[in-house]
């Protein structure tokens, strides 16, 4: 039987009502809602590896799909993207708070024949059970382009290491966004600048920008002199 006291309930109670999403940038104290290895992670769940992660800002969910790197030409270059998706993941577990030397002695011990879910499984070994309680800074970027079926584009967890870094432990402090023509960044009071940080090519980029489909007919309503009918 359950323990709930039905005369606890209370419809001024202020934690019920919605907090929304993540904004651009700097989200600070969210939460990790899962971070696995995912081996079924192909189309229809059939086989595929990749290490989830989802996170959770206010209502809404976040999630990643950090992709095992095929060896095809039409991929570009298997060691870079591998690279890249391999220290992506580790940017990652680190943000769950695990001490900086188990990391490294681990790193050190992973052959160098080893396949992708042997170096994400070592490393997803290291999280802390009680990941999803310990707070994290998070930054969200906007897609790239609008995808089918949309209006816009929407916020998104960062995809890889180009922007700059995007998920830490909490960093403690009221951080004001600071931006330029050449930078954006976040200060606090003591002037001390959180870890997030973006050039003037991550700003001037769609990432930086929420499109919509009016501003694309616009864009094209300008490129060819005329107005459109739709």
């Amino acid at each position: 039987m359950s323990n709930f006291k039905w005369a606890e309930v209370n419809d001024e109670d202020k934690s019920l009502q919605s907090s929304g999403g993540g904004k651009f940038g700097l989200n600070q104290k969210v939460f990790f809602s899962e971070l696995s290895f995912n081996a079924t992670a192909g189309r229809d769940n059939t086989e595929g590896n990749a290490v989830d992660v989802n996170i959770m800002i206010g209502d809404k969910e976040y999630r990643r799909r950090l992709f095992e790197v095929h060896e095809e030409p039409e991929f570009g270059n298997f060691e870079d993207n591998s690279k890249m998706v391999g220290s992506t993941i580790l940017h990652v577990i680190k943000a769950t708070g695990v001490n900086p030397n188990t990391v490294a002695q681990t790193l050190a011990a992973i052959p160098d024949d080893a396949t992708f879910s042997q170096f994400a499984q070592a490393l997803l070994a290291l999280v802390p059970r009680n990941y999803k309680e310990t707070p994290i800074d998070v930054f969200l970027e906007y897609q790239w382009e609008i995808k089918d079926g949309q209006d816009r584009t929407y916020l998104i967890l960062p995809a890889n290491m180009k922007g700059g870094p995007w998920i830490c432990p909490h960093i403690p402090g009221d951080f004001k966004e600071v931006r330029s023509e050449d930078e954006l960044v976040y200060v606090n009071s003591k002037g001390v600048k959180h870890k997030f940080e973006r050039n003037a090519t991550f700003l001037n980029s769609n990432k930086a920008k929420q499109q919509t489909r009016k501003d694309e007919s616009n864009r094209i309503e300008s490129l060819s002199g005329e107005k459109s009918v739709w």
